[in-house]
């Protein structure tokens, strides 16, 4: 009874939008293109079902904007690299180990990644960085965290 119920408060709300939006399903202005970023994950967290949600939500977006006729782009960014890869570096110059990055490389860089947030949010501080890392070893950069892991790699 809940699935019929359910149906049919989906199937009122999508006439009710219909009809609000323009009533036949195309719109009287002018066809634009629009560009529609499903999720953005955070590339440094595993996926869960709120990166679904979004992604399920964007493609409602993308449906909606499609049936008014516009040219629509659907896209899922993962590029911002820049902070996460700041944390991780410093996250690893403090609780990083060659040895274990060589047995399981993503959970180890995974549990520094969590751990290094934490110390962030203990610091409560938007810029941290360069103090979650050894504090003879500032690190400001993804950079020392890339160099590391290509200097291990070399020596196999």
């Amino acid at each position: 009874m809940n699935n019929l119920r359910n149906c049919l408060r989906n199937l009122l709300f999508t006439n009710h939008t219909t009809k609000l939006l323009g009533g036949n399903g195309r719109s009287s202005n002018r066809i634009e293109t629009v560009v529609i970023d499903y999720s953005s994950p955070n590339i440094a967290k595993p996926f869960h079902l709120g990166h679904f949600r979004a992604a399920v939500t964007g493609n409602f977006v993308k449906n909606i904007n499609e049936a008014f006729g516009h040219k629509v782009i659907g896209i899922n960014y993962i590029g911002d690299w820049g902070t996460q890869f700041d944390i991780l570096a410093s996250g690893f110059s403090k609780y990083g180990d060659e040895d274990e990055l060589q047995r399981n490389p993503v959970e180890h860089l995974y549990k520094i990644y969590v751990q290094a947030n934490r110390d962030i949010q203990l610091l409560n501080d938007r810029k941290p960085l360069d103090r979650i890392g050894n504090e003879n070893e500032p690190v400001s950069s993804a950079e020392s965290i890339v160099n590391h892991i290509t200097e291990i790699q070399s020596r196999d």
